[in-house]
This record gives C-alpha cells, structure tokens and sequence, in this order.
C-alpha cells in the first residue's frame, strides 16, 4: 500500500492563526494484480490557487501544486489513471472526489446512502466532480468486502454513508484508513465528533479505534487530516507491504 500525497487544506482562525493539514488518499495493490486507488483528491483547479472554497461560510482553502493531483501521485507508483480498476469513494466531499472524471475506466465504490444524500445536496456534494456522464458506481450496503483483503466499514456520522478502509498487509500487518470518520488523534482523544450526528460519528470513530487497539503492535490507524502523524507516514513512492 502506498499513501498518497493530494495536498493541504488551509484554515484560519478567529485570531488569524493558519493552520494546514493533509489531504491523504491510498493505492492498494491486491494479490492478483488489481490497483485500487481510495479517493482522488482535490480538483486541478485549486493548483496554485488560494481561493476561499466555495461552500457556506467556510474559512478553508486548498494548498495544491501539480506534484498533488491523483495523476502525478500515482506516476510515482509507475501508474497512470487508466491503470487503476477501482477507486473506492469514502465520500464525495471536495478534497476526496475532486479527480473522479479522470478515471473513467474503473469501477467506483461507494455506499448507497452516500450516494442518495450526495443528489439531495449538490450544494456540499458538487455534482460537477463526482456525477459526471460515464463514470460507473457500484453501490455498497454497510459493510463489504468488494475486493478479495479489502474491507469497507461504514462509518457515517462525518457524512451519510462514509466509509472507511481495512486492509491486511503480509509485513505491516493491519492498516485502518479512517478517512474523516477520524480526522486526527485529537478529535479521537477528546471526543469531538460531527455536532450534526454526534452519536453515529462517536460509534464510528469508536469502532475504528476499538478494531485497531484490538490489533496491537500490529495495527496502523491512519486519521483523515491529522498533520502530525502524516509527517510521521512513509508517502509514495515508499511502501507499506
């Protein structure tokens, strides 16, 4: 497994302080040769560009430069956008979904509540990155096990319908990509879960929190936009095998 490198999301406090984290995504290559790629990152758009993102009253901007595109990310695993079979959609926020148009030949997973609360709110959901002509969703009910060492937990409470990744690798043993059902070991250590669904996105941090202390020393838990650990993580072209 490779972890990809898709940027930085900028914010800025009440007191001008700015604070950035990452934008992570993931390459899974399976036993039999099949290049799953979780998430795409953020538009093309946003290289080089400090524009306010366009959502309500949002004080977030995107860190972007070429080297952060899906594309140049996974060149420095020797593969191009139409190498990849599956992209395994966590959810179709900006930062997650931005690059979705440029593989219009593999099959995207997502879950199906995800999918429906994604068409009744354009205004977060932007139809113009994810619901593009071509493109072929295989829906998912909860849990699944889609392809042969790939888990997908649904872990709603940041989102409708979020999900999250496991995969079990020969040397690294157990990896948890939480995406933002944990956002940071902050969020994790002093409970500050999505106001709007509180109680779901406790139970699905605690979940993932459970099912890694459950795993020991063989178990990696990857947060969604924690700054610190990802400085910690091996990026690609490294890998965890």
């Amino acid at each position: 497994m490779a972890l990809l490198d898709f940027g930085e999301i900028a914010t800025t406090d009440a007191g001008g302080v700015e604070e950035r984290v990452p934008v992570p995504g993931a390459l899974v290559v399976t036993d039999d040769g099949t290049n799953v790629l979780i998430d795409t990152g953020m538009p093309e758009r946003y290289i080089g560009n400090s524009t306010l993102i366009p959502y309500k009253a949002s004080s977030m901007r995107a860190v972007m430069e070429s080297r952060h595109t899906a594309r140049h990310q996974l060149s420095l695993a020797g593969l191009r956008p139409e190498d990849i079979d599956c992209v395994i959609a966590t959810h179709f926020d900006w930062d997650h979904a931005g690059a979705n148009a440029d593989f219009p030949d593999a099959t995207f997973y997502v879950q199906r509540s995800h999918l429906r609360a994604a068409r009744a709110d354009p205004e977060r959901f932007w139809p113009e990155l994810w619901d593009v002509p071509g493109l072929r969703y295989e829906v998912v009910d909860g849990d699944a096990e889609p392809l042969p060492g790939i888990r997908l937990l649904e872990t709603g409470g940041h989102v409708s319908g979020h999900q999250s990744v496991v995969v079990r690798l020969p040397r690294s043993g157990l990896v948890i990509l939480a995406v933002d059902a944990i956002k940071s070991q902050h969020q994790l250590d002093h409970g500050a879960w999505e106001e709007t669904a509180f109680a779901q996105a406790r139970r699905s941090g605690e979940r993932l929190a459970a099912l890694a202390t459950d795993a020991g020393q063989g178990g990696l838990l990857i947060f969604g936009h924690d700054a610190e650990q990802w400085a910690a993580l091996r990026h690609a072209p490294e890998w965890y095998d």
